[in-house]
């Protein structure tokens, strides 16, 4: 199931800028995903399966990894719809990338302890 959480926020975070509606619609399949399976859980399937901490740690890591993809589907599709856009505009969005991207190499390369020192 954390697939299915990391494929939707993916594609949402990079078409939402041509689609807005698609957010709205990504928070009430979550929420309707999360009520089935609060009720598959404790109904059904008695003793779930753990997977431990490191699967949880590296699925935060992807949903942080977010960021990335949204810079990066807002500057290529702002560019196919403004065209007439200004430098500083792209600029600004190439700023957008960089700092997403430095975060994104924070994320998987700093262990959690110096992160936490760096970002405050």
């Amino acid at each position: 199931m954390y697939s299915f959480y990391i494929v939707f926020t993916f594609v949402v975070s990079f078409y939402g800028f041509i689609a807005p509606t698609a957010t709205v619609i990504l928070i009430v399949i979550f929420l309707l995903q999360y009520w089935i399976d609060k009720i598959n859980l404790f109904r059904r399937y008695a003793s779930p399966v753990d997977f431990g901490h490191d699967l949880i740690r590296w699925i935060l890591k992807m949903f942080e990894l977010n960021i990335l993809f949204f810079a990066a589907g807002y500057f290529l599709w702002s560019l196919n719809v403004h065209f007439d856009s200004p430098n500083n505009y792209r600029s600004i969005c190439i700023i957008n990338i960089s700092i997403a991207f430095i975060y994104a190499v924070l994320t998987f390369l700093v262990p959690p302890k110096i992160r936490r020192k760096l970002l405050g």
